[in-house]
């Protein structure tokens, strides 16, 4: 079994008031990241659920670290943060994938689950106009630039060699026989 810090030794439970303000800032943390699914509807119907619960899941890491910083004087907090960027980023690149047509598709649902993250990041460490911010933004710009198909469409039809970023032995490869 791996030797625990003294730090994290010392620490003893304590429940108070503050734990109900996270659960209410990962709440609403849950509803921003929802409502940003809720833009991407069209492309993903489970948007709602997987933006929301990535929104609270970053800010409830937010929430822990400070809670070790401020109540236990427990310094992870870079740490802490640093593993959800990690996180998310590997999450993301999940959501990128290459088509029959060798089209990239993905790109703006992984950048928007990284921007869900960062507003349940932004709440988490009480920076609500931020998060607030962000929401809104994210959702306009879902609102205004029309539908990600017709613009993949438009994409799809400029001629596309296979000198891109993406290794040949990840294309398709073609039946020699």
């Amino acid at each position: 079994m791996p030797a625990v810090s003294t730090e994290l030794q010392n620490l003893t439970p304590v429940f108070e008031m503050i734990e109900v303000i996270y659960l209410a800032k990962i709440t609403i943390a849950s509803i921003l990241g929802g409502i940003v699914g809720y833009s991407v509807r069209k492309t993903h119907p489970n948007g709602i659920r997987i933006f929301g619960i990535t929104a609270l899941s970053a800010c409830g890491f937010s929430e822990i670290a400070i809670h070790l910083y401020y109540i236990y004087q427990v310094d992870y907090t870079f740490n802490i943060i640093a593993g959800v960027v990690t996180g998310i980023g590997f999450l993301g690149a999940g959501l990128i994938f290459e088509d029959r047509n060798n089209a990239v598709r993905g790109i703006s649902a992984a950048a928007t689950l990284w921007a869900a993250a960062v507003i349940g990041m932004a709440i988490g460490i009480n920076m609500y106009i931020i998060g607030f911010g962000m929401t809104i933004i994210v959702f306009l710009s879902y609102l205004f630039s029309g539908s990600e198909h017709k613009t993949q469409a438009k994409i799809n039809k400029i001629p596309h060699s296979h000198s891109s970023a993406i290794p040949t032995s990840l294309h398709k490869k073609e039946n020699t026989q």
